[in-house]
């Protein structure tokens, strides 16, 4: 996953794991700590799930669930996020980028 953010900052990092379901695709992360109260809250969930609705399956993001196996217990953790979600989560990061460009000049 490569995301540009601007000439100088770049988002990337590695998906586990992507493969076809029911409903469409799920991307899992691979870990070996979870906290399983607050991990859907992370900023990073539904800019993966977005990226690879748009970058690799080519579907809509509602057919693309997002999540964590934590390789500790065997345990799955699944999450989809709207399209109001995603936005947000998108212009939060270009905000976050944005800043850091500004500090690198």
């Amino acid at each position: 996953m490569s995301i540009e953010l601007s000439d100088k900052v770049r988002l990337a990092g590695q998906i586990g794991i992507i493969h076809e379901h029911r409903k469409g695709f799920v991307a899992y992360i691979i870990t070996d700590t979870v906290n399983e109260l607050t991990w859907a809250l992370e900023l990073r969930f539904p800019i993966i799930q977005n990226y690879i609705a748009n970058e690799i399956c080519n579907c809509s993001a509602e057919k693309v669930d997002v999540g964590l196996i934590d390789y500790t217990s065997g345990k799955e953790f699944i999450a989809n996020y709207s399209n109001e979600e995603i936005k947000e989560a998108i212009e939060e990061l270009n905000k976050i980028g944005k800043v850091i460009t500004q500090e690198l000049y």
